[in-house]
C-alpha cells in the first residue's frame, strides 16, 4: 500500500450550496485527506470553511459516507506524505483565515491558475480557501521531478478532472 492524497469534493445539494455554485461553480467545497499505511491519518481531513480558521477535523461516519462528496486519489511517496502533512499542519497551526477575497474574486472568473501571485512556494499564506489549499499543497509538496510533476509545474491541471 502507498501513501495517498485524497481530495474530497463536495457537489452542491442544499439551497445554500446551489447559491454558492452560482458564484464559484461545482464542486463548492474541497477537503484534503492524507493517508499513510499503518497510521490513523485517514480519519482526519483538512480544510478551510467560511467564517472559520483552516482546520483539521476528525471525520465521523456522516462525513465518511456523505454522498455529496466525490473522492479523487493520488498515490504519493512517504517523503511527499511528510511534506503534505507538514504543510497542512502549518495552515492549522498558523490559524490561517478563510480567503474570502480569493474565493469570491479569483474562483468565479476561472483564472488559468487559482494561485495568488503573492503566495510564494514554501510559504504559508495568511488566508486561503478550500481548493486553493489543495493546489498550494500539491505545488509545494509533491516531487518536482517525480511522477506528479504536472501538479507542481501547472497546478491548475488538477481542476480538469
Amino acid at each position: 500500500m502507498e501513501c495517498m492524497v485524497i481530495v474530497r469534493s463536495r457537489f452542491a445539494r442544499s439551497a445554500w450550496e446551489r447559491f454558492c455554485r452560482s458564484v464559484v461553480g461545482d464542486p463548492v467545497h474541497m477537503d484534503i485527506v492524507l493517508t499513510k499505511p499503518d497510521t490513523k491519518s485517514v480519519r482526519f481531513c483538512y480544510s478551510s470553511y467560511m467564517n472559520q480558521k483552516f482546520e483539521m477535523v476528525l471525520m465521523d461516519k456522516g462525513l465518511l459516507v456523505d454522498e455529496s462528496m466525490q473522492n479523487s486519489c493520488i498515490s504519493i511517496s512517504d517523503d511527499e506524505f511528510d511534506r503534505c502533512i507538514a504543510y497542512m499542519q502549518a495552515l492549522v497551526d498558523g490559524h490561517t483565515n478563510y480567503g474570502y477575497l480569493d474565493a469570491m474574486l479569483l474562483m468565479p472568473v476561472r483564472f488559468p491558475s487559482m494561485l495568488r501571485s503573492d503566495v510564494q512556494p514554501h510559504c504559508v499564506p495568511r488566508s486561503i480557501f478550500c481548493s486553493q489549499s489543495a493546489m498550494l499543497m500539491l505545488r509545494d509538496c509533491l516531487d518536482k521531478e517525480g511522477r506528479h510533476q504536472v501538479f507542481t509545474c501547472c497546478p491548475s491541471y488538477f481542476f480538469l478532472f
